[in-house]
């Protein structure tokens, strides 16, 4: 059975300088062995590319009316003031590093509508799986069957979506 020895214990183990050529020798194998070794191994996979913020946003919207119609109910119509509402949510939850409801109020009055619902995530690579998400929570799949609402802004910035759905004028 193998025992361990610090280099105190045994006299041929303790570290001795070596002679400055001996060193830079050392030094140019070392880095020599470092090199071959890298190139010997193949490179890991790259974990796959999260998705865009602006295409991730699209997708969301793409399942929420796919999950829409599966429920009869006709499918949002993208609206840039809301989608600009909803960026600025989700860059403030970004920054944050956290999702929040904070300023909803706000965001309804400058949407100017009779009724506003809203959805957040964080942290969703696969759109289906994020509006799955909110499908298994009872008040975030309310929203997303919400009759009244007609017009969608839907946002991504940084993993932080924020989905901005209201009634037409």
């Amino acid at each position: 059975m193998p025992t361990a020895i610090s280099h105190a214990q045994h006299p041929a183990m303790r570290w001795r300088p070596a002679p400055a050529r001996a060193r830079a020798l050392s030094a140019g194998v070392l880095a020599l062995c470092t090199a071959a070794v890298a190139l010997a191994q193949p490179a890991a996979p790259a974990p796959a590319p999260a998705p865009t913020d602006d295409s991730f946003a699209t997708q969301v919207l793409h399942a929420v009316n796919l999950h829409r119609q599966r429920h009869q109910l006709p499918a949002l119509q993208p609206a840039p003031w809301l989608a600009t509402l909803a960026a600025e949510h989700s860059a403030h939850m970004a920054q944050l590093g956290r999702l929040s409801h904070t300023g909803f109020q706000t965001r309804f009055l400058r949407a100017r509508r009779q009724t506003c619902v809203e959805n957040l995530a964080a942290g969703f690579r696969q759109a289906d799986r994020l509006v799955q998400g909110w499908q298994a929570s009872p008040s975030h799949h309310q929203n997303l069957l919400d009759p009244r609402v007609q017009d969608v802004g839907v946002a991504s910035i940084n993993g932080h979506v924020t989905w901005l759905a209201c009634s037409a004028d």
